[in-house]
């Protein structure tokens, strides 16, 4: 399905641009232990990114349910891990 592969470069995208914001705009600003955490949250992004480029090029190739749950799997894996660390900081 083309919404994988949309979904995964836009998230790819973001991926980039954050963990760019984290490496020069967040470098002495925050703690040397929320930095890695915004790290870790980026590198699962685009971990997940790359699993949803995949998913999206699969899909073109085998039809089924299986594939696209498991795109929808990847995208909300992106949204309630790396999205949360923004949410949770935002509280404190």
């Amino acid at each position: 399905m083309k919404v994988f592969l949309l979904l995964g470069v836009i998230n790819g995208f973001l991926a980039v641009a954050l963990g760019a914001f984290g490496a020069h705009g967040l470098e002495g600003k925050i703690s040397e232990k929320a930095l890695a955490t915004w790290e870790k949250a980026v590198n699962y992004q685009m971990f997940h990114t790359m699993a949803l480029l995949v998913t999206g090029l699969l899909a073109t190739k085998i039809t089924g349910s299986g594939i696209s749950w498991a795109g929808w799997m990847f995208f909300i894996g992106i949204i309630l891990f790396s999205g949360s660390y923004i949410f949770t900081r935002q509280l404190q």
